[in-house]
């Protein structure tokens, strides 16, 4: 499976094209509430509205906040519905796993969340990931009013993608050597002898890049918190 670096750290969202309308309900889904998990770390940049609701009265601060079906992390051992190698383009290389011949098409504009919101906060866990991933609903007359998975999906592979800055692997030597030496060996692997080859923020997660799904930490302020489990890619 091939990787894409986006054409610029700093993709928006609406790069990935004008999303569908909004859609009434889930398509072959159902919403799931998840229990709080463990925090991740800290450090990113965003703003916009808020939305319509199809779901239940809004969240207070600390409840978790139901995610969609399709993102969400299994349960039982089992495996999130959506397949997909966070280094990779999830518009071209994830997929349903209910849905396996026709991609994430029919998915991608379902809200992300219930209540339907216009920002998320999102999280790493399982790995030493010192960012957080903000996400807003785009401003497109033809977007919908929310967050839909298509912004949150785009979103994560955006912020995986993205050039560590000098500062940044300063702060990174210094609070965490442990984790930085091993962001530095993924980032040799990764680049494979190539000169110039940026040290990403992916390579933070060591390979760790399997999607295994989001799940709710409740409200932080005003903003829905999500997490995303990550797992090794197989051997």
């Amino acid at each position: 499976m091939s990787q894409r670096t986006p054409s610029s750290p700093a993709s928006s969202l609406s790069s990935a094209g004008p999303s569908t309308p909004p859609m009434a309900t889930f398509y072959h889904s159902h919403v799931v509430p998840l229990p709080p998990m463990t925090p991740a770390l800290a450090s990113s940049d965003l703003d916009r509205p808020s939305s319509v609701s199809s779901f239940r009265a809004p969240a207070q601060a600390g409840t978790p906040v139901p995610v969609s079906a399709v993102l969400a992390t299994a349960t039982n051992g089992g495996k999130p519905r959506i397949k997909w190698d966070m280094a990779c383009d999830p518009l071209r290389w994830a997929y349903d796993r209910e849905l396996k011949d026709t991609g994430l098409s029919l998915v991608l504009s379902e809200p992300a969340a219930s209540p339907d919101v216009a920002r998320l906060l999102v999280t790493i866990s399982g790995a030493s990931y010192p960012y957080e991933i903000f996400v807003e609903r785009p401003t497109s007359l033809t977007a919908p009013l929310y967050v839909s998975i298509r912004d949150v999906l785009v979103a994560i592979f955006d912020n995986l993608w993205r050039p560590v800055t000098a500062a940044e692997q300063q702060g990174a030597a210094q609070q965490n050597p442990r984790a930085w030496q091993a962001a530095c060996a993924a980032h040799r692997q990764r680049a494979a002898g190539r000169s110039g080859e940026d040290m990403r923020r992916l390579d933070f997660l060591t390979g760790r890049t399997v999607f295994q799904g989001l799940g709710s930490k409740g409200v932080n302020g005003k903003i829905p918190q999500l997490e995303v489990r990550v797992g090794a890619r197989e051997s």
